[in-house]
């Protein structure tokens, strides 16, 4: 049991060579592979999570080093809650069919970026947890560029190189860290960092706003999303909007919650900049998207939206607030993914995402209307998909926490996401019998990875009671960091 945090890196780093080998043996042996190690890295997804329930918190130290010197990977309930939501998003887009010139190396990307995922997650170390960012951010620009269009380079150049900015800032960010602490485990950065001069833990804490605020694409930090996703292929930007956005801000609230505290009065400022910044992500996101007549570029003008949400929601430093937060990441990963595989299955056949051209597909058709509804609805914030429950608690903890205004805006954001979301819908549901085009067809392949994510979405709805215990303990993990710090020194010898 000891072993999983290390596997969960190790298992998908195998996928490489293995693929190596079967495409040299049959399609049948990549797809023997490629299922293998995604099953086998679900499975250690589900049993970190269960020794999680069962211990409270996992702990590998590498090669016996202590907490100091060595590196560190931890499972706690915030991490489980990130891994299931690779796992949930992850799946989906591996089963989403691809060209077969190009599907040995989309798979080799997929694992690879899933290594570097499951490391972000799992390191307790600054620096290593920058090492893994990076390592996705390269794999990422190379899979949104897959097919070297012209505004493929243009968008995934754009994301390579607000990325490479934002990872100066964190670098320096950790320079001063260790300049001023000699380490860079977060636990023991847990104990010594709040004795570090209070100016240098402003810019530390400046830095990494900014840093971490250009990968998750944050305004004013968001101009470079719309293009990266808008232009990639849909089902890579449903795992780069579902998930590989929601990890820099995994970072961000990580190393608050250890290094300063949600609770610290000196974190005011923090607070008070996220629940602007949140803010002002709902106005722009929802106000841009109502212009888009782009479907891939309209998700991704929500995706900004939501991301402020999320914002908002970490704003309030309640435990109510976070479990909204933490919980509405889960969701919006997984209805975001789910909307850009419906993009994805439509652009497959009609090779655009224009809004305008698909009245192409309005026939009575329950793929793509029902998915594409059901998910939607969970956007905008409506039953029966879970959406609805994680939205309504950021606005309430917002609006009780003193956060009023965002609170507000939060709760407004759905009447927008209403109005643009209803214009695909219903294109979709329009019932025209005597269209001048050749009625589509979607394969199973191009059905189920959508189909599987509204499923998830609407279970999660009717598993709410299950649920909640999870996210609590997810937000108590952030509120309260001292079980997950003493967890890692003492299994180090270092108390």
């Amino acid at each position: 049991m000891s072993q999983i945090p290390i596997l969960l890196i190790i298992v998908p780093l195998a996928a490489p060579p293995l693929l190596f080998i079967a495409a040299k043996a049959s399609r049948f042996a990549i797809t023997a592979v490629a299922a293998l190690i995604a099953t086998a890295s679900a499975g250690l997804a589900i049993a970190a999570t269960a020794a999680v329930r069962q211990t409270g918190i996992l702990v590998y130290h590498v090669g016996g080093w202590t907490a100091q010197q060595g590196i560190v990977l931890a499972v706690d309930s915030l991490s489980v809650i990130m891994l299931a939501l690779i796992q949930l998003v992850f799946l989906p887009v591996l089963l989403f069919p691809s060209e077969q010139s190009e599907r040995v190396r989309r798979l080799t990307l997929l694992f690879l970026l899933l290594a570097a995922l499951h490391g972000v997650v799992l390191t307790a170390d600054i620096f290593n947890m920058y090492v893994f960012i990076e390592i996705g951010v390269i794999v990422s620009y190379a899979l949104l560029n897959q097919g070297n269009a012209p505004d493929r380079l243009e968008g995934s150049f754009k994301y390579l190189l607000m990325s490479s900015l934002g990872s100066l800032l964190v670098l320096l960010a950790i320079a001063l860290v260790y300049s001023a602490s000699g380490s860079l485990n977060l636990a023991y950065l847990a104990r010594t960092f709040p004795d570090a001069p209070r100016a240098l833990r402003s810019t530390v804490l400046a830095l990494l706003t900014a840093g971490f605020g250009l990968k998750f694409g944050a305004v004013p930090f968001h101009a470079w999303k719309p293009d990266a996703y808008g232009s990639a292929p849909p089902a890579l930007a449903a795992l780069a909007s579902g998930v590989v956005a929601k990890v820099p801000l995994y970072c961000l609230v990580r190393i608050v919650s250890l290094l300063y505290g949600f609770s610290a009065p000196s974190t005011a400022p923090f607070l008070a900049l996220l629940a602007i910044l949140g803010s002002a992500s709902v106005v722009v996101g929802h106000a841009m998207a109502l212009k888009q007549e782009r479907l891939n570029r309209l998700l991704s003008f929500s995706s900004v939206a939501h991301i402020g949400y999320i914002m908002i929601g970490f704003a309030t430093a309640t435990v109510v607030g976070i479990e909204g937060a933490v919980f509405h990441m889960l969701n919006h990963g997984i209805l975001k993914a789910g909307l850009f595989l419906v993009s994805a299955a439509i652009v497959a056949h009609l090779q655009s995402d224009e809004i305008s051209r698909m009245v192409e597909i309005s026939r009575p058709m329950l793929f793509p209307a029902l998915p594409f509804a059901l998910l939607a609805l969970g956007m905008i914030g409506i039953p029966p998909v879970v959406g609805f429950v994680s939205k309504w608690v950021i606005v309430l903890s917002g609006v009780a926490g003193g956060l009023l205004i965002p609170g507000i805006l939060v709760a407004l954001g759905g009447f927008a996401a209403l109005w643009y979301y209803q214009r695909v819908t219903l294109t979709f549901c329009t019932l025209i019998h005597d269209l001048p085009f050749p009625r589509l067809f979607f394969s199973w392949p191009e059905r189920l990875p959508a189909l599987f994510l509204t499923t998830i979405s609407v279970a999660l709805f009717a598993g709410i009671p299950w649920l909640h215990p999870y996210m609590r303990r997810a937000a108590l993990a952030l509120m309260d960091t001292g079980p997950l710090v003493d967890r890692i020194l003492f299994q180090a010898g270092s108390l």
